[in-house]
């Protein structure tokens, strides 16, 4: 499976079959034109599973953890993907775990949703000195507006 982001972050890779071309930047298609297999609204919820699944999943690497925390943040307006991201921000937030790969994403991608702001922003409440480190410091590349 390959997660290529298609929003603010740098395209990314993580588990791939060697088989699927990489996902290109949506664009919205003229009434009567066939969507693309690669924007395909089923086929991009499916796509969203497989990356909550390899966040949350203990035997991935960091890498393809943070690489599908990439995908997830370019995502987020997708079903569930919010949600997930949200119980990896609760997570401890240090070693290889879920949280730790969305904060190490959200230092990589371009323009982080802002929806997470108010997750960090309550998960700054329960964190220790280590993870409000951490917290602050992803808090740092979000716009202000």
């Amino acid at each position: 499976m390959l997660f290529a982001a298609a929003c603010s972050c740098a395209p990314v890779a993580a588990q791939s079959t060697g088989s699927e071309p990489p996902s290109t930047a949506p664009v919205l298609p003229l009434a009567g034109t066939e969507i693309p297999p690669s924007q395909d609204p089923s086929r991009l919820l499916a796509q969203a599973q497989v990356a909550i699944d390899t966040i949350f999943a203990e035997q991935s690497g960091e890498a393809v953890r943070r690489d599908a925390a990439l995908w997830l943040l370019d995502h987020g307006q997708l079903t569930g993907v919010h949600g997930a991201l949200e119980r990896a921000l609760a997570m401890p937030l240090m070693g290889q775990t879920a949280g730790s790969a969305v904060l190490e994403a959200i230092a990589q991608c371009g323009e982080p949703p802002s929806r997470l702001m108010n997750a960090l922003e309550a998960r700054l409440q329960s964190a220790g000195e280590e993870e409000s480190v951490r917290i602050v410091t992803a808090m740092g590349y979000f716009r202000s507006r």
